[in-house]
């Protein structure tokens, strides 16, 4: 069973502590408990995310599994969308840019990051293309 957790971070009154789920992809899924669907209609995106030691699986090396994102232009998700993408590989996790523009698919190694540390992700729009960043990168 694979974990991630995710915390979100929203500017309101609520403590932010509130914001933390933890999310698992059952053997065999290809969606997390829960699952979360919404509308967003500010950019960027931001959250920080940790994952724990049942991230350590092999997904091989032109996989990648998807974190978090969104769908823009009120399309599908194999046509435009931006998300933050991981896997493990080469004993480590790594983090990417993970999209879909015009129907075309585009991925780029972002990071590699630490088991159970907190790191925090952002995802938007600036002009007509989308930013994906983890921490400095």
């Amino acid at each position: 069973m694979r974990r991630f957790l995710i915390l979100f971070v929203l500017v309101s009154c609520v403590d932010s502590a509130e914001s933390l789920v933890t999310y698992t992809i059952p053997p065999g899924s290809h969606y997390s408990n829960p699952r979360r669907t919404e509308y967003i209609s500010k950019l960027p995106m931001s959250f920080y995310v940790k994952f724990d030691s049942s991230a350590i699986y092999d997904v091989g090396e032109d996989d990648i599994n998807k974190l978090y994102g969104f769908v823009d232009c009120n399309s599908v998700i194999h046509q435009n969308s931006a998300r933050i993408g991981w896997r493990w590989w080469d004993n480590q996790l790594q983090l990417f840019a993970y999209t879909y523009s015009n129907g075309v698919r585009y991925s780029e190694f972002l990071k590699t990051i630490p088991l159970n540390q907190w790191v925090y992700c952002e995802i938007g729009i600036k002009g007509n293309k989308y930013t994906l960043c983890v921490e400095d990168t």
